[in-house]
């Protein structure tokens, strides 16, 4: 994942609500596959590796939060099992097919959740986060960032 990626993602996550959460690991889960994906086509074992590692990891956290009390939660956890069985195979055999298959459930998912992130009008998880605002100012193809309240604490509050 790029800088720039990983920038993307931090911004998300710090105005992201509890169902926005949710998405974003699911798009996290399809980057590292897709990455792990390109690095088995290119035959790059130790990138693909790491980066299949990063996707099971992004879906042990989505199994860790599941609640178990519920039936849906059964299926769902079903489905993230097979989903990492799939992206181990696809790490032992060296073959993106199986990276193929755990992609497929979890786009599916991830349309899902969409919908049901769109009901969700909770506020932001993180009430400490800066603001940022981002725009093109002073000049073509200029990217500026400014952020509101740099001087604010950020840190976690008792």
């Amino acid at each position: 994942m790029t800088d720039e990626q990983k920038q993307a993602y931090t911004r998300r996550i710090s105005a992201a609500n509890r169902a926005q959460l949710i998405t974003i690991v699911f798009d996290m889960t399809l980057d590292y596959m897709e990455e792990g994906a390109e690095a088995l086509r290119a035959q790059e074992e130790e990138a693909a590796e790491a980066a299949l590692k990063r996707a099971r990891n992004c879906l042990n956290d989505l199994l860790d939060s599941l609640d178990m009390q519920y039936e849906l939660s059964l299926g769902l956890r079903e489905l993230y099992l097979f989903a990492n069985r799939q992206l181990i195979l696809a790490e032992a055999r060296r073959h993106t097919e199986p990276v193929a298959h755990a992609r497929r459930v979890i786009e599916k998912l991830r349309e899902a959740w969409v919908q049901i992130e769109q009901a969700d009008v909770s506020e932001a998880s993180f009430d400490n986060a800066q603001t940022v605002y981002a725009g093109l100012t002073y000049g073509k193809g200029t990217l500026n960032e400014s952020v509101a309240d740099p001087a604010s604490n950020r840190g976690l509050q008792a």
